[in-house]
């Protein structure tokens, strides 16, 4: 959206620690997949072990690029992507007008809903 110029705040919804809860789980993802398998490099190292962690780092590789390949589909630039046509407009509700802003009242809709 920002390569586009939009503002993320139009969107629907955002995720409540956005941005920076995405670039968190991104790297807890890493280092949970290359440190999951870490007693494969003990002493000794162990090629079963490692290959038994680690085969699905490959595996995934494969499947997407046949996906791709299968389906004949190409990645498409943030500069062309549509993420607005076929969209609802958001209708706001009458009852809601008098809503909380407050980050207590927000953290509250969070967790009771």
């Amino acid at each position: 959206m920002v390569v586009q110029g939009d503002d993320p705040s139009r969107l629907p919804f955002r995720a409540a620690l956005y941005p920076y809860g995405t670039y968190f789980a991104l790297g807890a993802t890493i280092f949970l997949v290359f440190f999951q398998g870490y007693t494969a490099f003990l002493n000794p190292f162990s090629v079963d072990d490692f290959i038994i962690n680690y085969i699905l780092l490959p595996v995934f590789v494969m499947l997407v690029v046949g996906y791709k390949i299968w389906n004949k589909t190409k990645i498409v630039k943030l500069e062309e992507m549509d993420i607005w046509t076929g969209r609802r407009v958001a209708v706001i509700d009458e009852t809601e007008t008098g809503k909380e802003h407050g980050w207590l009242a927000k953290l509250k809709d969070i967790i009771i809903g």
